[in-house]
C-alpha cells in the first residue's frame, strides 16, 4: 500500500514539512496545516495542486479565515510548483 504524505515547503528558507496522511481529506489536510502552523506561524500564500482537498469549500474557509492567499498550479503540470515537487523528489529519494 502507498503512504500518502502532506509535503510542506516554505519558498523562502526552503524549509520542509512533511506529514504522514491517513487520509487526503480536506478535514485531514485542514487539521495537518493547523498543526505547522501553530508552530512555525500562518504563511501569507500557499500555493497547492488541485487536488480536492485543496478546492473543497473547508479548505476555502480555512484559508479565508487565516488571511492566506490561494494559488494552484496548472493541472497536468506539476513543474509549476518546482519547489514542491523537488522536495518530495528529494523525500522520495531518501
Amino acid at each position: 500500500m502507498n503512504k500518502m504524505f502532506l509535503v510542506i515547503v516554505d519558498a523562502y528558507s526552503k524549509w520542509i514539512d512533511i506529514h504522514i496522511m491517513s487520509s487526503t481529506t480536506s478535514e485531514a489536510t485542514v487539521d495537518k496545516l493547523k498543526q505547522t502552523f501553530a508552530t512555525h506561524g500562518l504563511c501569507d500564500l500557499i500555493i497547492t495542486d488541485n487536488g480536492t482537498a485543496f478546492t473543497s469549500r473547508e479548505f476555502a474557509e480555512f484559508i479565508r479565515v487565516n488571511g492566506i492567499k490561494h494559488r494552484t498550479t496548472a493541472p497536468w503540470h506539476p513543474a509549476s510548483n518546482g519547489c514542491a515537487e523537488r522536495a518530495v523528489q528529494t523525500f522520495k529519494e531518501e
